[in-house]
């Protein structure tokens, strides 16, 4: 397990506005299973690749406030196969996104969710098969992607 944390400053014309972030992360594995998770809140946190889901200011320039966070859990019944799955949340202070009329804009949260098998039979041989949910909500309403990955390669 740890703590973090993050303080920097954006310069936007003569004002210096404040980017910070305090963050929680674990690893636990227990045999054959492992968890994996983060949590975080902050503001202003685009240029960290994601947080504000990449919105650091509002409509009315006021740093956006965000919480989110993500959890994974792999279990490996047998050498060769891993089967896991998680989701993760970027979840804007909606009061920050809204514009001069009093109306939220922009997105307002992202939510994924994965699950994924990898085969790693004897030699180099990999091959992975994963689906993703992504879920966007704008004013507008929620917006979603699946996505679908085969993979196959090689580890040196």
């Amino acid at each position: 397990m740890a703590i973090g944390g993050h303080l920097g400053w954006l310069a936007r014309g003569d004002t210096l506005i404040t980017s910070e972030a305090a963050t929680l992360d674990a690893r636990i594995k227990l045999g054959p299973v492992e968890l994996l998770a983060e949590a975080f809140t902050g503001q202003a946190l685009a240029g960290l690749g994601g947080g504000g889901i990449a919105q650091n200011l509002g409509p009315l320039s006021s740093p956006v406030r965000t919480v989110g966070g993500w959890g994974q859990l792999n279990f490996k019944p047998t050498p060769p196969l891993t089967v896991g799955g998680g989701c993760g949340i970027d979840d804007p202070n909606d009061d920050d996104l809204r514009n001069a009329l009093g109306q939220p804009q922009g997105r307002l949260k992202n939510v994924t969710c994965m699950g994924h098998i990898d085969v790693r039979p004897s030699g180099p041989l990999v091959i992975g098969l994963a689906y993703r949910r992504l879920a966007t909500t704008y004013s507008a309403g929620e917006f979603t992607d699946n996505h679908y990955n085969l993979a196959v390669g090689f580890r040196f």
